[in-house]
This record gives C-alpha cells, sequence and structure tokens, in this order.
C-alpha cells in the first residue's frame, strides 16, 4: 500500500538515530526517578498539590515526549505498527502509564492513591522493552539493512531478484537476528508468492 509523504516524514523521525538516542535518555532517566522515589524520603515534597510536585512535573514531561513519539509513530506506520510485537507492547505501556499518571495528578482516589503509584512504577518498569529495542538498533547501525515500508531487516538486495540475508530466528535468538515472522511478512508483503528462499548457511540445515 502507498503511503503518503506526511507518512514517510513521520516514519523516518521515529526511526532518525537522534530520536532513538533522545527515548532511551528519557527511558534511562525516567526509570532512574522510579529508584530514587523507591529509596529516598520524599516528605519534603508531602505538601505540595499533586499537580505542583516536582517528581510529577518531571514524570509528565518525560510521558509527554513519549506519547509525542508514539503517536507520530502510530500515524507513520498505522496498520503496519500491529504487525511489530515490540512496538505494540511499548504503546500499550506508554498509554497505560499516560492513564496512571492521569489517576495520580487529579488523585481520583485518595484511599487507593499508594497503589495508583506503585501501579505507575511497574509501568516505567516496562519501559526497560523500549531500551532493549534501541540497543538492538544501535547494534545494527552499521549493518546494511531494509528500512522500508515498516520493515527493518537485516538484508540487502544484491540485484532485484536476489536478495541476501541472515539466517531467520526465532524466541531468543530473534533478539539479534531477522525474526521469522518479519520474514514472512517481509515476502508475503512484496512478493507475494513470488520467491524462493535458498538455506547457504550448512550449520544451519
Amino acid at each position: 500500500r502507498k503511503i503518503s509523504k506526511l507518512q514517510r516524514v513521520a516514519q523516518e523521525w521515529v526511526e532518525a538515530a537522534w530520536t532513538e538516542i533522545l527515548v532511551l535518555l528519557l527511558v534511562l532517566l525516567d526509570l532512574s526517578l522510579t529508584i530514587y522515589e523507591l529509596v529516598a524520603d520524599l516528605d519534603e515534597y508531602a505538601d505540595y498539590e499533586a499537580y505542583k510536585n516536582p517528581m510529577n512535573v518531571v514524570t509528565g514531561s518525560i510521558l509527554f515526549v513519549f506519547a509525542f513519539e508514539a503517536g507520530v509513530r502510530l500515524y507513520g506506520f498505522r496498520i503496519m505498527l500491529f504487525y511489530r510485537v515490540l512496538d505494540v507492547i511499548d504503546l500499550m505501556v506508554v498509554i497505560a502509564s499516560i492513564l496512571v499518571f492521569l489517576l495520580v495528578i487529579t488523585e481520583v482516589s485518595k484511599n487507593s492513591i499508594t497503589s495508583v503509584v506503585t501501579a505507575a512504577r511497574v509501568m516505567r518498569f516496562l519501559r526497560l522493552v523500549k531500551i532493549i529495542k534501541q540497543i538492538r538498533k544501535m547494534v545494527k547501525a552499521n549493518r546494511n539493512r531494509y528500512q522500508r515500508h515498516g520493515f527493518n531487516l537485516d538484508l540487502c538486495f544484491v540485484t532485484p531478484q536476489c536478495i541476501a540475508m541472515s539466517v531467520p530466528a526465532a524466541g531468543v535468538e530473534a533478539t539479534y537476528r531477522n525474526p521469522i515472522e518479519e520474514v514472512q511478512r517481509f515476502f508475503q508483503t512484496l512478493h507475494p508468492d513470488r520467491y524462493r528462499i535458498f538455506n547457504l548457511c550448512p550449520e544451519r540445515q
């Protein structure tokens, strides 16, 4: 399916190295705040209203950037985003984190505010999924990769009819190799019923 110029710009923005580094740094900052909340004495902030609490202000600013990045990614990839498991998990974490943060700010239920804050910490901890994804991309940054049409695969076109790629993998190995589901989707999307794959790796027969 042909995508608009604006969608392509959105895809390039969220996949750009500086965007990924910014998100990665914010995730690390967010996790640092979580650790600080767990080990530090926060009685000095007890008299602040929720929306004026410095910790909440910083957290809210971070979540705003996360929400913006997730929104641009969703606009750029649209339905293709839901074929990428890590991006789906990341989107769910962002949405859930924002909802929990809004509950904390509005103090909807003062009796359950402790459990809500705990839930928020768990949500922020789940952002580690994003870190793993960014590290994986950075490790592979020096390779020839196909990064078009919503794919990010370690492959290259030798000729218009010949593609070279690493061996597809499943499970844990798929975190640093081409996931076999993504390889299948690539060929079914761009070359439906018009491809043949040869395994030239003798140790992976």
